[in-house]
């Protein structure tokens, strides 16, 4: 049985240690996008299912499944020296993938909403404080048409009892601009060190 497992890791070590390249600050780049990209699609591969089945919504699957075969994707690119590219990719995926979870569970009605935050730290972290703001402003921009389209009646919650849209838009809000701004000064801390 040892064995079997030596050779799996011998076999997956390629594809899972980060790539090296002759610039110093492109290698440290390349290595943190290696460990989100890798980390967000083992999530997604163990966590989608598992939410899947607690919250009896099949729904919840296809959001997993192409967050997890786009970050490994992401990943593939960024082994290529397309860093900056493998970066925006996995943060525009993981955005897209939580809109969707939202919508599957009816809107601003479940708390999932301030999982946008997840978002905007990995921009941070990828691509910098900036992306961080811009990933929180359009987080606020998403959830603000989301709670129209609630408002309006044409997404409802799936379960009765849910939380209030208004209470959910603004406590993720609140989430969200601390977070960027956290990530935006973090970000000019170390680029200054």
């Amino acid at each position: 049985m040892e064995g079997n497992i030596t050779n799996l890791l011998a076999r997956l070590r390629p594809y899972i240690i980060p790539p090296v390249f002759l610039d110093e600050e492109e290698t440290r780049r390349a290595g943190l996008v290696n460990t989100v990209t890798l980390t967000v699609s083992a999530i997604a591969l163990l966590c989608g299912p598992i939410y899947a089945m607690a919250l009896e919504s099949a729904a919840l699957l296809a959001p997993a499944a192409m967050l997890a075969g786009i970050s490994l994707f992401a990943c593939q690119m960024n082994r290529r020296g397309n860093i900056s590219w493998a970066a925006g990719l996995v943060t525009a995926t993981i955005f897209v993938s939580i809109s969707t979870c939202i919508v599957a569970q009816g809107g601003l009605s479940n708390p999932l909403y301030s999982a946008y935050a997840i978002c905007i730290v990995v921009a941070g972290l990828l691509l910098g404080g900036t992306a961080s703001v811009a990933v929180a402003a359009a987080s606020i921009m998403v959830g603000w048409g989301f709670l129209n389209i609630t408002q309006a009646g044409l997404l409802t919650a799936i379960a009765e009892g849910g939380h209030n849209p208004e209470a959910v838009w603004a406590g993720g809000n609140t989430v969200f601009v601390v977070t960027a701004l956290l990530l935006m000064l973090a970000d000019n801390n170390m680029r200054e060190t």
